[in-house]
């Protein structure tokens, strides 16, 4: 036998020995000290022989329990023979198998099946009509239990001991009143890991218990909404509102949309405590403005996420080993089988969505190409899916995180994704509570390095509201690259309208991120932002040169007053810049000092003029949106 962990090309191994001119023989499995070991290392061939020896041995010990054998004996019969089947090199061979295969060894000892997560245990097994055999099973199931439990100092708790039956009424009754007879009482409603499950599966008691505990907290929230801000207001909501919405929605696919609609309303509640709206107001803009995915495609996401990362390699083993690829028997018309199409004997016209491979309803297509390109990075998506239109897509980072990102697909070749956006609309108001990037909590001297943002990676906002609050998003610390590129954009514009509203677009393109680590939060590691860190002109980060989209050096100057304009060179991006006073600057955008007086000066008068001529550009300057790209040539390096 031979073990192979690479992958075979076409006509498999060459012999290995010959022996008188004939080769010897090659066997898919050989058995070894009693285990047979298989050349793909798989259990299946082991796992169904224990099965069947242990079956065997079972036949025999419901023999002797006919014949009226003490407890004891049965015991040491079942330890003797059964047990010591089942465990014979268990550590060997367990941890590998597949949910099948252990789910066909859990039925060999009393025909049940069982899961168990943490100190909770489910046993289930499946009856058919008029046949309760098997619950004579799960009495001695239970009274084993309870022996071993007595025997080790435990004690069964029975007032946590359910038992559900799901079925249609009428059976439901009749094995009811079965169980009753055996001591044994069944419940309508049982709790398992927070769910409550009916015996209908309808949820409706595990919905209504959601949006009692979720309008609680909700009212509580909304009594102290008016001492907090807006993004500790929303964190405490997704923390106590979203939190309940979410939680095992997966079950509650395919549940009648009356069912579904209330916990929208809790959603829809908890979006009007968040903006302040009013009770009349339409609710689908704020939901869109929050970006915030309403209930119903919130489960359908969910469920497509966890078949998406079993059928990848990376979700739960034991939902996993259950997946399998639809093969179709014959070829449908989905894949290009020709001729008509017939529902109940008529015929019907299909009205195709493609034509000659063009969308009939571009927003169609420009949606759906959105949603099933779930990449790392925008240049991702531009070469894998050759995508071409800016706006917002779906990425994932490499630990499985999905978010929403804006992508430049036209500028300098296309490919940026938008990772950072810095907001400010009050000059005059810094490190205030929303300051993200400085700090919000004032100008302390026990906190040089204000909340330590650029170095870290909490993320917020959302990108469709760039332009009207600070906003981080996963790729800043996660998207490796060589460039970025900086857009000027004033407040509130809309997304759509970001490229032509832009003051400056302007980008690098000499790779200067390629050394420090690729991303911004490695740059920021290496050069971080402290008070007192550094001198004026000395211990500056790195600068780069840009190319204009929007703009050129002479605009970038203008928009700084005159007194200032011998304190820098224009057509650079600098990071990590000290003033005379030794504070630290993230970025100069568009600029490289030449002085330690591009943010104060010395005299009173030169002071007033920088102030008004750096608050006028702000105004024009507000946002800056720091995005990535891969390099065209390297398809595996991403850049941001």
């Amino acid at each position: 036998m031979i073990v192979e962990y690479r992958k075979l090309q076409k006509g498999g191994h060459s012999p290995l020995y010959i022996i008188n001119g004939a080769e010897v023989e090659r066997v898919s499995s050989i058995r070894f000290l009693g285990v047979y070991l298989s050349d793909d290392l798989t259990w299946s061939l082991y796992t169904n022989k224990v099965v069947r020896s242990a079956r065997q041995c079972l036949f025999f010990l419901r023999r002797l329990r006919k014949f009226g054998l003490p407890p004891d004996i049965l015991t040491n019969f079942y330890r003797c023979t059964i047990e010591s089947i089942l465990t014979a090199c268990i550590t060997v061979w367990y941890g590998s198998c597949t949910a099948y295969n252990r789910k066909a060894l859990k039925r060999v000892d009393y025909g049940m099946s069982y899961h168990s997560y943490a100190d909770d245990t489910q046993i289930y097994l499946a009856l058919s009509p008029n046949n309760y055999g098997p619950l004579d099973s799960l009495c001695k199931c239970i009274e084993h239990i309870t022996d071993w439990m007595g025997q080790n100092f435990l004690q069964l708790n029975k007032d946590k001991t359910e038992i559900i039956i799901f079925g249609n009424r009428h059976e439901r009754h009749k094995l009811a009143a079965y169980l009753n007879s055996i001591s044994l009482k069944s419940k309508e409603l049982a709790r398992n890991l927070g769910v409550l499950i009916d015996s209908e599966l309808s949820f409706s008691s595990h919905v209504k218990a959601v949006i009692r505990s979720a309008f609680y907290h909700l009212k509580n929230i909304n009594k102290i909404r008016d001492f907090l801000s807006k993004p500790d207001l929303e964190k405490l909501i997704h923390a106590f509102i979203s939190s309940r919405i979410d939680y095992c929605n997966s079950l509650l696919t395919g549940l009648p949309k009356k069912t579904v609609k209330q916990l929208q309303l809790i959603q829809n509640a908890a979006a009007r405590v968040l903006t302040k709206s009013k009770r009349r107001d339409h609710i689908t803009p704020i939901l869109k403005s929050l970006h915030w995915i309403p209930v119903c495609y919130r489960i359908d996401f969910k469920v497509l996420l966890l078949v998406y990362k079993c059928l990848n390699g990376s979700g739960p083993a034991y939902l996993s080993d259950m997946m399998q690829q639809y093969e179709p028997s014959r070829a449908l018309r989905s894949l290009g089988t020709e001729g008509p199409l017939y529902v109940m004997g008529e015929e019907i016209t299909v009205k195709p969505i493609l034509v000659n491979g063009t969308y009939i309803n571009p927003e169609l297509g420009k949606y759906h190409a959105r949603l099933r390109t779930l990449s790392q990075s925008c240049r991702d998506i531009k070469e894998k899916y050759k995508a071409t239109t800016d706006g917002i897509y779906y990425l994932t980072t490499a630990n499985g995180v999905v978010y929403q990102a804006y992508c430049d697909m036209t500028t300098a070749g296309g490919g940026w994704t938008l990772v950072a956006s810095v907001h400010e609309n009050n000059m005059n108001g810094k490190c205030t509570l929303g300051d993200r990037w400085s700090s919000q909590q004032g100008n302390d001297p026990n906190r040089p390095g204000g909340d330590g943002t650029w170095e870290n990676t909490a993320s917020f906002g959302t990108a469709e509201g760039a332009t009207s609050d600070d906003y981080k998003n996963p790729g800043y610390y996660d998207i490796s690259g060589e460039d970025i590129s900086v857009w000027h954009v004033p407040n509130d514009v809309q997304l759509q309208d970001w490229a032509k509203s832009s003051i400056l677009r302007y980008h690098t393109e000499t790779k200067f991120l390629k050394d420090i680590g690729g991303n911004l939060y490695h740059l920021f590691k290496k050069y971080p932002l402290r008070f007192g860190l550094g001198e004026c002109n000395k211990d500056a980060g790195p600068s780069s040169p840009v190319v204009y989209t929007t703009g050129d050096k002479e605009t970038t100057k203008n928009f700084y007053g005159p007194s200032v304009r011998d304190q820098f060179e224009t057509g650079f991006v600098t990071f990590r810049v000290f003033n005379e006073e030794k504070a630290a600057m993230a970025v100069c955008s568009g600029l490289k000092p030449t002085g330690c007086h591009t943010e104060y000066g010395e005299e009173d008068t030169f002071q007033k003029k920088i102030l008004v001529s750096v608050e006028t550009s702000l105004a024009l300057m507000v946002v800056e949106q720091i995005l990535g790209k891969a390099h065209p040539g390297k398809s595996q390096r991403h850049q941001f």
